[in-house]
């Protein structure tokens, strides 16, 4: 069994990840291979994934390890800087010839990040999640075009971190807003990615002014971690392993107490449940003065409480592509089935939000056959931002 991008596992689900790793080694018989550019101490924690006597499936020596230098990380962290000025930046980059990726935190970041960058003289691209599945394939198409060396342009790419993992594309600079260091370092994995240039390129490290991390408290952390081993570990190499290192060493300690999933207002967490259930267990003796002789496991609130992703986001369909023919085949189709596979096919023409954008998007939607969501096309923008919560607006000469 192969876990790839093991860095990007919750905080929360670390326990509950690492047994369940465990009991399908143990009892499974099962082969678990975890596979990432930066290694989690999954195995150094309270209730740690019991690795094999010799995990590491290849070693490197740092002679070895020089041929694989592609990129140097240089802290530009001090002082923070505004969306103007990490603009200013990348057009640095680019007057320079170099094909620039710069990769903020939040959306709203990376929407003013690129109004900012509107007038450069090169290729622009834009990615966040609010383009629905279909349009990003698109841009990024278009943008491994723009890279390929037989068709290269001068690109510049606005992007979220949906960039990081699981994308391959090469780019001659890459600027991270700062977050945790693995973060960094799967960003780094966007530069010089073939070693197309043999001296290794720069990525930048940035402190974004008046950045609003409330909404996203594991970027926010192991954005607080990094701005520590930055200062610890000064002059050094940033790509180091015992940089990497001393990073978890900081984040699973001051995580350590979420690692157990724990649910919002309430003493209990979603490992409690799953195991001896001990608050549950003392309120039935206390009630039936008497131990609870059966399994303890309360498998239906843990179930409830469980979600890898908090908000209860809702998808919306958005008019882009086909996604309109689709919509007008749903409604003339009788058939149930047909029916879920016409939905399964609308999944690449939407945008989950969560409930208070949905709220600010009412006037835009409308509900089709009591099933879906249904964008105006006023509020999606095909050509470049995608989900607008402001309506465009068509003027026509009469």
């Amino acid at each position: 069994m192969i876990f790839d991008e093991i860095q990007a596992l919750p905080i929360k689900c670390v326990h509950l990840f690492n047994d369940a790793i465990n009991f399908l080694k143990t009892f499974g018989k099962s082969t678990i291979l975890l596979c990432t550019a930066t290694q989690p101490h999954l195995n150094k924690t309270e209730r740690p994934v019991l690795l094999s006597d010799k995990p590491d499936v290849v070693s490197i020596t740092p002679q070895e390890s020089e041929i694989f230098e592609r990129v140097r990380i240089e802290n530009k962290t001090q002082p923070a800087m505004d969306h103007e000025q990490i603009a200013a930046l990348a057009n640095r980059q680019i007057e320079q010839g170099k094909s620039t990726l710069v990769i903020l935190n939040t959306k709203s970041d990376a929407r003013n990040v690129y109004e900012h960058c509107k007038s450069m003289e090169c290729e622009k691209a834009f990615l966040t999640t609010d383009l629905c599945p279909a349009h990003r394939l698109s841009i990024l198409a278009r943008l491994r075009e723009n890279l390929h060396p037989k068709t290269k342009r001068l690109t510049l790419c606005i992007s979220t971190q949906l960039i990081e993992a699981g994308v391959d594309v090469s780019f001659d600079c890459v600027i991270r807003a700062e977050a945790g260091m693995d973060s960094i370092i799967q960003a780094a994995g966007r530069c010089n990615r073939n070693k197309e240039n043999s001296v290794p390129q720069v990525v930048f490290v940035v402190d974004v002014q008046g950045e609003n991390l409330s909404h996203l408290p594991e970027i926010k952390d192991g954005k607080a971690v990094t701005a520590r081993v930055l200062h610890e570990k000064r002059g050094q190499d940033l790509l180091s392993d015992e940089v990497i290192s001393q990073f978890y060493k900081y984040y699973f300690y001051e995580q350590k107490d979420k690692m157990d999933y724990r649910i919002k207002g309430d003493k209990a967490t979603v490992y409690s449940l799953l195991s001896n259930n001990a608050l549950d267990t003392v309120t039935y003796r206390d009630r039936n003065k008497e131990t609870y002789k059966g399994l303890p496991c309360a498998f239906r609130t843990a179930a409830q409480a469980f979600s890898v992703i908090d908000g209860g986001q809702t998808g919306i369909v958005v008019p882009y592509g086909n996604a309109m023919q689709l919509v007008g085949e749903f409604q003339r189709c009788h058939d149930p089935r047909e029916k879920m596979r016409i939905l399964h096919r609308l999944q690449q023409y939407s945008v989950s939000v969560y409930p208070y954008i949905l709220k600010k998007l009412e006037p835009a939607l409308c509900v089709v056959d009591a099933t879906f969501y249904l964008l105006s096309p006023d509020y999606y923008d095909p050509e470049k931002l995608g989900l607008l919560l402001e309506p465009k607006f068509s003027f026509h000469c009469v």
